[in-house]
């Protein structure tokens, strides 16, 4: 087994090509002001990848990066290199992850979801239509959780994103992405620790940008959401997420997709009503009450809960809705049951995206009021 200090010099040789780690970090300081902010963010909420464990003792580790779409629907964009890092390496047994808190959620228990739902429908339908322009802007901060497990040990990173998009309706447009230092909160082995942090030769100053429909890249036009079947939960969700026949259970289908449809591109008024008179049929969506999002805006809570089926854990989905426009502003995953080797405490966030803004601008480089 190895000795704390081994998974120290482990780490340094691990993170070699991007930022040596230094002493202070091992105190659990980061690097520089700006990181230590981020860290701050990060850990106070103000800011998860899916986690699917491999059985222990078989083979390769398996490390999963975030859910979530990071540009558009079928798009992949390069990882990004952490600016700074931050390693808390267990000095013994199992660390746990400093992951943000869970949101406090008013009702515990819940209640139907569908009179809380109606009522926002009525409220979006109710506002006038905006002024389109040529390009759709969102701008999301996210915060993802990877974890790898092999051989009976695991190793966990943590790292926030922000992401901005601008697209055209034929599907031209720029991304830009920009990840703030990653913190390994477990170290298990080295295997583990590698594909948790994935390549250490990614290069780069945690800042991507990529332009669609130029150099060869495809288009990733937006959802047309006119042609959205909405009367068929199944079939919306496969037109939204550009898969078909999964087995993802509808309902669970459904919530990921609206959350990755407004992380995507913005909503006209008349169909955020639409979404969530969708929300409102499915069996298992719950009201949990008023509910600010981690930026402080006040909102709505609703989940629904996933036995595992889909994602192999249990979760429960939350999405936190403006009340009077029927914006998102908040979507999480959280982990409701550890299988053992995860070694992360219960309930924990495992992704969240916050929608920090949406519009339409004339430009690639503008954004709309309120995003910068």
């Amino acid at each position: 087994m190895s000795t704390p200090d081994a998974r120290v010099l482990q780490a340094r040789q691990v993170l070699r090509h991007s930022n040596p780690v230094p002493p202070a970090a091992l105190r659990g300081a980061a690097a520089d002001p700006a990181a230590q902010a981020l860290l701050r963010d990060i850990t106070s909420g103000r800011r998860g990848p899916l986690l699917t464990a491999a059985p222990a003792g078989t083979g390769a580790a398996r490390a999963t990066g975030p859910a979530r779409r990071w540009v558009l629907a079928g798009g992949t964009v390069a990882a990004l290199t952490a600016a700074g890092v931050l390693v808390r390496l267990p000095s013994s047994g199992t660390a746990v992850a400093d992951v943000p808190p869970v949101l406090p959620y008013a009702l515990p228990q819940g209640q139907p979801a569908a009179p809380a739902l109606e009522r926002i429908a009525a409220a979006a339908a109710a506002l006038p239509a905006p002024d389109h322009a040529r390009f759709a802007y969102v701008r999301t901060d996210g915060w993802y959780l990877s974890t790898a497990v092999a051989g009976g040990t695991s190793s966990s990173a943590l790292a926030a994103t922000q992401s901005e998009t601008w697209t055209a309706p034929d599907g031209s447009g720029r991304s830009r992405q920009v990840r703030g230092p990653v913190q390994v909160a477990r170290a298990g082995s080295q295997e583990t620790l590698d594909a948790a942090l994935g390549p250490p030769d990614r290069g780069g100053d945690g800042v991507s940008e990529q332009v669609f429909g130029q150099d060869g890249l495809v288009l990733f036009p937006p959802v047309d959401v006119a042609t959205l079947p909405w009367d068929d939960p199944q079939a919306w969700a496969d037109a939204v997420h550009r898969h078909h026949g999964t087995g993802i259970p509808v309902p669970v289908d459904v919530v990921e997709g609206v959350a990755a449809l407004f992380a995507e591109q913005p909503l006209d008024p008349v169909d955020r009503a639409r979404v969530w008179r969708l929300v409102a049929g499915l069996p298992g969506a719950t009201d949990r009450g008023p509910l600010a999002d981690r930026l402080g805006r006040p909102g709505r809570a609703i989940t629904l809960d996933d036995d595992g089926s889909a994602h192999g854990l249990p979760l429960q989905l939350l999405l936190v809705v403006d009340e009077g426009t029927g914006e998102l502003l908040e979507a999480d995953q959280v982990l409701t049951t550890d299988p053992g080797a995860l070694g992360v405490r219960v309930p924990a966030v495992q992704e969240l995206t916050v929608i920090v803004a949406s519009g339409w601008v004339d430009d690639d480089d503008e954004r709309p009021a309120g995003a910068a």
